[in-house]
């Protein structure tokens, strides 16, 4: 790498930290007015979460709408609300953290937005790391054929 391709590098680096820094204040409000106790403004909530496309905001996303709260509906209300979001987001780490929602949440509607943002993204990108998500050993049985009138399974 020449001084110049780092330097561009570190440039590039910079400006990621910047936007990333930027989406924090805009998410967090966001995510207040998901809760908001008027309907109007949780709609504008939801409208602006849904415009969200930039990749850099991915961070801000996760940190505000995935945290547990002492009520699990508002978790899971939160928690489906992001999996929308980054279902918009075409990028490596939104991917990588609908996988992880989609493989490890314990509530069944945030597993299930998972899953139907992950149907929006590249199989070659999906699969095989769903399937390096499958924990070991799997069990299963395999039938081989038939003898006489056994069947040989294991």
């Amino acid at each position: 790498m020449t001084a110049g391709e780092a330097e561009e590098y570190r440039k590039a680096a910079r400006d990621d930290q910047r936007r990333a820094q930027a989406w924090q204040g805009q998410v967090r409000r966001i995510a207040r007015g998901l809760e908001h106790e008027q309907a109007a403004q949780r709609d504008q909530a939801k409208a602006e979460l849904r415009e969200i496309n930039d990749p850099a905001a991915v961070p801000a996303l996760v940190d505000e709408l995935a945290p547990a709260d002492q009520d699990e509906s508002n978790t899971q209300a939160r928690r489906v609300h992001l999996m929308n979001a980054l279902g918009q987001i075409d990028a490596t780490m939104a991917t990588d953290v609908l996988l992880d929602f989609a493989t490890s949440a314990s509530s069944e509607p945030v597993r299930y937005a998972a899953v139907q943002q992950l149907k929006k993204k590249p199989t070659d990108e999906v699969v095989p790391q769903l399937l390096s998500a499958l924990e070991m050993p799997v069990e299963g049985s395999v039938t081989v054929g038939e003898v006489g009138n056994e069947v040989v399974s294991w």
